[in-house]
């Protein structure tokens, strides 16, 4: 999503995937959001997480619905500090209805420990990743699918364009977003 100039770019709008996720579990009839995600840890690197998250608490907002704190958790992407933090998540007493997880990967691994708390998804809470990897499919994880594989065509296009027509000016393409609804939602 950070957009530079000097550069051909393909752009993940991930605050628009955030809104998106808010408003799938919203209509599901959602209205206690919870957020799992790794937290970012270059400077130089998108901040795509936190901006998923300003996505997904912005449109609660807008709907008069706060996110609490002890609902959201954004650490270190190991294993240890991800099972850290879904314990911390699932091991209170008042949950959340939905959680929107920044990737696909922490929303299996979230599926994955919900039943050690003895939690059903999405019977008691239903789960939205993010990215649409063929594991999301394969776990009919609903998601909000960037279209991996076009954008990957897209990047590889404008690369072989630049080597081709080095002096052409830079461009933009920004990877359309949607919900890949599937079994992990209400």
């Amino acid at each position: 999503e950070k957009e530079m100039d000097e550069f051909d770019s393909v752009i993940i709008r991930n605050e628009e995937g955030g809104h998106m996720a808010g408003h799938f579990f919203y209509e599901k009839g959602c209205r206690i959001p919870g957020f799992i995600g790794e937290k970012s840890q270059r400077s130089y690197a998108v901040s795509a997480t936190e901006l998923r998250f300003q996505g997904f608490s912005s449109f609660f907002q807008k709907k008069g619905i706060q996110i609490q704190p002890e609902h959201v958790w954004m650490g270190e992407f190991t294993d240890e500090k991800l099972d850290e933090g879904i314990d911390k998540l699932l091991n209170q007493e008042n949950l959340p209805d939905c959680i929107f997880a920044s990737s696909d990967l922490i929303a299996i691994r979230l599926i994955q420990k919900a039943s050690k708390y003895n939690l059903k998804i999405p019977k008691n809470i239903s789960v939205v990743g993010f990215d649409d990897l063929d594991i999301a499919e394969f776990t009919q994880l609903t998601t909000v699918s960037q279209n991996l594989d076009e954008s990957g065509r897209l990047a590889a296009e404008m690369i072989l364009d630049r080597i081709h027509n080095p002096n052409r000016s830079q461009r933009k393409t920004i990877v359309p977003l949607c919900i890949k609804e599937r079994d992990t939602k209400k």
